[in-house]
């Protein structure tokens, strides 16, 4: 039975809606994370930029590389839709609410900065 990935979200200032988390970061920013549980895994997805803005860069897939280079938890790629976006995998064997809210804002303030290079705006 896969986990509820809800309760590891807690008292915190997380918003829930539906399979998403919002995440308010600074100066008004926000973030949205999809959510996708199984039995051992939580895996989480944030979309960066779009693929209209994508297209424009015609090094979009070594940016990705560059910045994995650079970031742990999160890995960057374009999508099946052309969109570049982050992602990563939480184990919930011994799983904790402050751990799963670690990875939850860590993926929205990585996929925050790297859209905010890529677009200098706050669109996703």
């Amino acid at each position: 039975m896969a986990p509820d990935w809800k309760y590891f979200c807690g008292e915190s200032n997380l918003r829930i809606e539906g399979n998403q988390v919002e995440v308010n970061l600074e100066k008004g920013r926000r973030q949205l994370i999809e959510v996708t549980a199984s039995d051992d895994m939580i895996y989480l997805y944030s979309v960066v930029a779009r693929a209209a803005v994508v297209t424009q860069f015609a090094d979009a897939a070594l940016r990705a590389w560059q910045r994995n280079r650079a970031v742990s938890i999160v890995a960057f790629r374009v999508d099946e839709r052309g969109r570049m976006v982050g992602e990563t995998w939480v184990p919930t064997a011994g799983l904790t609410r402050e751990e799963f809210q670690l990875y939850i804002k860590t993926i929205a303030i990585e996929c925050d900065r790297f859209e905010f290079q890529l677009t200098g705006t706050d669109a996703e």
